[in-house]
């Protein structure tokens, strides 16, 4: 399910994660001000009073101030994607900021993504014939930018929120649409686009642990619809809890809504449990169990229809300070509702899929390279009845 949500529902990106990671992987620079209500401790300076003056002496701190420019990093991201035997998504881009004091960051991001989408148009009122029916290819551009500013209190809450703007430069125009019947609605007769209009973006989110064993993630996005046919805005909330009953008991939970502005909605929900069956050779067993459906069909951008998956995990891991690596092996079942027929004719159109078998691999890797330069990988391959899902991201982070 996760190769197709974060690269087809919504905006393509479901949480906007980097803001608190980047918060909470700080480096602290051991030759800023004191900060007096930081919980962890930070290398001081060497004290020039000689050993008998310190026994009745001591040198006052400087009050941690508003503005103390450091830690500048730049970074950059290199994804490809496949999924729903419909979307192919190349993105780039690259992000850069620094810290205006010990707790706010400030930082810009831009990244482009190139958009390929095959439809087989059966929804809206298209010509089609039934014994073979017709696709089409579609090209776009999405270009986005956005300012993000984030915030870490002394209680260890981060919070993150970005504004930017976004758009879609189509690779079609009317002329391309001629002997087609695109409608906007099914029976409006219309079909618009606003091929290069802009739209606000952006994102507010909160990460804080509670407790020693539970983390909690919570956050509203606004994006753009990945489509390149047509150009529409989402709004998305959504939660992400990790709960550790015990050392060797991990559970993850994650949900998440999505607006569209054509008055669709897209919800998904995940549930994981893991279990760790050898400390030393660090392997997992786990259960992955999720659900992701929309409200209505479009044949302009992904919508599933109650696409249910239950995936057995074998999972080895290995982390260390510096170094993190995680191999996953999934096989499992996968099914989909059929969409209710707007009419009996469309009998043929509701792509009902009974239980089947699933097989999937996911792999991360991520390892500091030197005291500033930081390297990750992401790989996720999903195979199902008829197609291959994939997401290949390689990124990377220096610090100075």
């Amino acid at each position: 399910t996760l190769v197709a949500v974060e690269s087809a529902a919504g905006g393509g990106q479901t949480a906007p994660t980097h803001g608190a990671q980047n918060m909470e992987q700080m480096r602290r620079d051991p030759n800023a001000p004191v900060d007096p209500s930081a919980r962890t401790a930070v290398s001081g300076q060497t004290s020039d009073l000689p050993v008998y003056e310190r026994r009745e002496e001591f040198q006052e701190g400087n009050p941690d101030p508003w503005v103390y420019l450091s830690h500048p990093f730049v970074g950059g991201e290199l994804s490809h994607s496949k999924a729903n035997d419909q979307f192919e998504i190349l993105r780039y881009g690259g992000r850069g900021g620094l810290h205006l004091n010990r707790n706010l960051q400030l930082s810009a991001e831009y990244f482009e993504s190139r958009i390929e989408q095959r439809i087989r148009p059966r929804w809206n009122a298209i010509t089609y014939d039934r014994e073979d029916l017709e696709s089409y290819t579609f090209k776009a551009l999405k270009r986005e930018a956005r300012g993000r500013l984030s915030y870490r209190t002394s209680g260890g809450l981060v919070l993150s929120g970005s504004l930017g703007m976004a758009e879609l430069d189509f690779d079609y125009d009317e002329d391309d649409l001629f002997d087609t019947d695109f409608e906007d609605e099914v029976g409006s007769g219309t079909f618009s686009y606003d091929n290069g209009s802009t739209d606000v973006i952006g994102d507010l989110s909160a990460s804080w642990s509670p407790r020693d064993n539970l983390s909690l993630y919570v956050f509203y996005a606004r994006d753009l619809v990945m489509s390149a046919v047509k150009q529409y805005t989402s709004d998305s909330v959504g939660a992400v809890a990790r709960w550790k009953p015990s050392d060797t008991w991990h559970v993850n939970l994650r949900s998440q809504y999505w607006s569209y502005e054509d008055d669709n909605a897209l919800f998904l929900i995940q549930g994981e449990s893991f279990w760790e069956v050898s400390q030393d050779l660090g392997v997992w067993l786990g259960l992955d169990l999720s659900s992701v459906s929309s409200s209505d069909p479009s044949d302009y951008y992904w919508t599933p229809y109650w696409d249910q998956r239950i995936m057995g995990v074998l999972r080895y891991l290995q982390a260390w300070q510096g170094y993190s690596f995680r191999l996953d092996l999934l096989a499992g079942l996968q099914r989909e509702d059929a969409r209710p027929l707007r009419r009996e004719d469309d009998v043929e159109l509701s792509s009902k899929a009974d239980w089947d078998y699933a097989l999937g691999v996911s792999s991360t890797f991520n390892r500091r390279l030197t005291s500033y330069l930081d390297l990750f990988v992401d790989a996720n391959v999903m195979a199902l009845r008829d197609y291959i899902d994939h997401r290949f991201l390689f990124g990377f982070n220096l610090g100075f």
